[in-house]
C-alpha cells in the first residue's frame, strides 16, 4: 500500500551541480561534515572549462559558518586526500581551487593520507587524532545499507498519475539494494570441521534416517560444500572485525582460502584500518599474493607445529625433520608471516 506520492528532483533543469558518489560513499567517513561541506562549496562554484573556483574565506566562514582555521586545517586534508589542488593565492588574490578526479579508498591511499598528515601536524593535533580514529573505524556506505519500512510511489517530473491509480491499486515493485527479507545469519557462526562434506555409509543401517550428501549426486555435494564454506568465510570475517550487513555479502564473493590469505596478509601490514582494506579487497575480488594463499592452506595442527617450533628455527636456522609440512611452505611461513609479527 502506497503511503503517499513525491515529486522527485527534474535534472534536465539548469543551475545544479553534482558530486561523485565515491565521494559520500567512501571518503565522507574521513573528511566529515566540515570537509564535505567544504568540498560541496568548491564543486558548486568551480568553472566548467577548467574545475576551478577562488572563494576567499571570508565568504566561505560567514556562508558554512565554520572558523578560518578549520577552513585551513580541512583544505589541507581535501589535498592529501586527492579530492582537490590548491593554487596559494597573496594578500590581493584568494586560493584558486581546482576539482579533481575523484580517487578511490584504497588501503594505499588511507596509509599514504596518514603519513602526510603525520609530518604536516603536531602529535598532539585534534585534526589528527580525528583522522587516526575516522581511519581506524573506517567502512563505505555500501557496508551500512539500510531498508525503509515506508512504500513511497516515486512521480518524476512531467509524468502523469493515471486514473484509477490510488493507495489500493497496485505498484510496481522496483529494485533495491539490498534484499527485502534477507536471510538471517548468525551473529558468531560456528567454526566448520576441516572437511565438512560428509558422505553416507549405505551399508550402516543407522546412517539411513540422517539427512545426508549422496556419492551419485555431485550437485548437491557441491552445494552443500559452498554453503558450509560461505560459514567459515564469515567466522573468519568476523574475527577480522568485519560487520555486518558487509560480512555477508563478502562471504558470498570469495571462497575460505582467499579470505584467510588477504587476512594472514593484512595481519603482517602496518595498516590504518585493516577490517577497511579487507572490505576494499575482497568486496574488488582481487587476488591475494600467492605466498599467502599457500599460507592459507596450512591447516591448524600444522600451522600449531609451525609456532612450537619457530623459536628453534630462530637458532638453529633449520626445522626439525617431522615437519608437517615441505620445507619450502615451511620457509614461507617463516619469511613472510612469523618474522613481520614478531619484529
Amino acid at each position: 500500500m502506497i503511503d503517499h506520492y513525491i515529486v522527485v528532483r527534474d535534472r534536465r533543469q539548469p543551475r545544479q551541480f553534482s558530486i561523485c558518489n565515491v565521494v559520500i560513499d567512501e571518503w565522507y567517513p574521513i573528511i566529515g561534515p566540515i570537509g564535505y561541506s567544504l568540498y560541496s562549496l568548491y564543486v558548486r562554484m568551480a568553472r566548467i572549462d577548467d574545475e576551478r573556483c577562488w572563494p576567499g574565506y571570508t565568504l566561505i566562514g560567514q556562508h558554512l559558518g565554520i572558523g578560518r582555521s578549520s577552513i585551513s586545517e580541512y583544505n589541507r586534508l581535501l589535498c592529501w586526500c586527492g579530492l582537490i589542488y590548491i593554487e596559494e593565492g597573496d594578500r590581493n588574490h584568494s586560493n584558486n581551487y581546482y576539482i579533481l578526479d575523484v580517487p578511490e579508498v584504497t588501503a594505499g591511499t588511507m596509509q599514504h593520507l596518514l603519513q602526510e598528515a603525520t609530518v604536516a601536524l603536531s602529535p598532539g593535533s585534534e585534526l589528527l587524532a580525528t583522522l587516526k580514529r575516522r581511519l581506524d573505524t573506517w567502512e563505505p556506505i555500501q557496508a551500512l545499507w539500510g531498508r525503509t519500512s515506508r512504500r513511497i510511489e516515486v512521480i518524476r517530473p512531467g509524468q502523469m498519475i493515471l486514473p484509477g491509480l490510488d493507495e489500493g491499486s497496485p505498484v510496481p515493485e522496483h529494485p533495491s539494494p539490498v534484499p527485502e527479507h534477507p536471510s538471517p545469519v548468525p551473529e558468531h557462526p560456528s567454526p566448520v570441521p576441516e572437511h565438512p562434506v560428509r558422505v553416507q555409509d549405505c551399508n550402516n543401517p543407522k546412517e539411513q534416517s540422517k539427512p545426508t550428501i549422496q556419492r551419485d549426486n555431485p550437485q548437491q555435494q557441491e552445494a552443500a560444500r559452498v554453503s558450509e564454506d560461505d560459514v567459515v568465510v564469515e567466522a573468519l570475517l568476523a574475527e577480522a572485525g568485519i560487520a555486518e550487513p558487509m560480512r555477508s555479502k563478502l562471504a558470498q564473493c570469495v571462497d575460505r582460502y582467499t579470505a584467510r590469505a588477504w587476512i594472514l596478509y593484512a595481519e603482517t601490514q602496518e595498516l590504518a584500518s585493516p577490517p577497511g582494506f579487507l572490505v576494499s579487497v575482497l568486496r574488488d575480488r582481487r587476488k591475494p599474493p600467492a605466498e599467502f594463499v599457500r599460507l592459507a592452506q596450512i591447516g591448524p595442527r600444522a600451522w600449531a607445529w609451525l609456532e612450537k617450533h619457530a623459536p628453534a628455527r630462530d637458532l638453529t636456522g633449520t626445522w626439525a625433520g617431522d615437519r608437517p609440512v615441505d620445507e619450502e611452505v615451511a620457509e614461507t611461513w617463516y619469511e613472510m608471516y612469523y618474522r613481520e609479527m614478531v619484529e
